[in-house]
């Protein structure tokens, strides 16, 4: 037995059915992507603030404080960066306080000192002169040998601060013609010292523009220092593609062990000093240049102190460079037993 019915009111009942979920889901999914939309803008405008905040904390404004309050997370980022920035203008005037005591100190000794030791060599010499007894003589020299180390420390003093001063970028330099007229003044100022050098005729490298007396106190050290019968200072210049190596080799008793954990540590301690301010001037140039300063034995006597510097970029090699050596030198090498005589360029 067959019931029939009129299907069109079920059949009307499920059409509407249909459409109201597919307007419930499009509502849903509607909503989950305007949220997701909303989300996305929200977090682009607070990661907005946040990147706008450290570039005012790069420029110096250190007031300068966010509120982020998109949710949680990003409450506790405002709140970090708030603390951090804090801290750093705390820090910030701290140093800029240390660095004008600094300052002040420092020209206010370095002045009297100048000053003061000019008398005490203008007395130790009227002294000396007139003065027949060897005793009265003796301590005379000794307190014009004195005063003029001291003089000439205030001056070593006078030189780090300009040369750092000026240092505010790196640039390219042709470490070897710097090598080759450095090495020929010395030679003129210690006349009694061989300079050889083993250079190319151009090498770049990037360097801040006080690397040549970098390399003036490095050559004057080891023409000091060397006690050698025949003293003999060489200087080489040598470079592969990313790194430039300016070297200095003497014959002399050695750079101590505490004047190299001393730079090596890059601070003063209370056990450990460096003895002049010669290598530390050194050290700030080629750190300041980006480079590295390295300390090996010479053989079979002495030291070899090498300038690490890295190449410019490769655009900016081409005008000042030349043929280089494309290995890493070593401690021998560092030494020619054939070169050119500085002396006679």
């Amino acid at each position: 037995m067959y019931i029939a019915r009129d299907a069109s009111e079920l059949n009307q009942q499920l059409q509407w059915l249909g459409i109201a979920q597919g307007v419930g889901l499009f509502l849903v999914l509607s909503s989950i992507v305007g949220f997701g939309y909303w989300q996305y803008n929200t977090s682009m405008r607070q990661a907005e603030r946040l990147v706008d905040a450290f570039e005012r904390l790069q420029a110096g404004e250190y007031d300068f404080e966010i509120s982020l309050t998109a949710g949680e997370e990003w409450e506790e980022i405002s709140s970090g960066y708030n603390r951090m920035s804090a801290g750093i203008k705390d820090r910030e005037e701290k140093l800029r306080d240390r660095q004008q005591r600094l300052e002040v100190l420092y020209r206010v000794i370095r002045h009297n000192l100048r000053n003061e030791m000019s008398v005490i060599l203008n007395y130790a010499d009227i002294a000396a002169g007139m003065s027949e007894n060897p005793q009265v003589e003796m301590a005379a020299d000794t307190i014009t040998d004195t005063g003029r180390k001291l003089t000439a420390l205030s001056e070593k003093a006078r030189q780090i601060q300009n040369a750092l001063e000026s240092a505010e970028e790196t640039e390219t330099v042709d470490a070897a013609a710097v090598a080759r007229e450095t090495a020929a003044e010395q030679a003129e100022e210690f006349p009694d010292v061989t300079v050889r050098t083993e250079l190319p005729e151009t090498c770049a490298a990037e360097a801040i523009p006080a690397l040549e007396l970098a390399v003036e106190n490095v050559i004057e050290n080891a023409a000091k220092h060397d006690d050698s019968a025949e003293p003999t200072v060489d200087v080489a210049v040598s470079g592969t593609d990313e790194r430039v190596f300016l070297s200095v080799a003497d014959r002399g008793p050695g750079i101590p062990e505490q004047e190299r954990n001393v730079l090596t540590k890059g601070r003063e301690t209370s056990l450990e000093h460096g003895s002049g301010l010669g290598l530390w001037l050194v050290y700030w140039v080629v750190d300041r240049s980006g480079g590295t300063l390295r300390f090996d034995d010479n053989a079979p006597r002495g030291s070899v102190v090498t300038m690490v510097l890295d190449r410019p970029a490769p655009d900016e090699t081409a005008p000042v460079d030349g043929s280089v050596e494309t290995t890493e030198p070593t401690a021998e090498a560092d030494a020619p037993e054939a070169a050119d005589a500085t002396a006679d360029d």
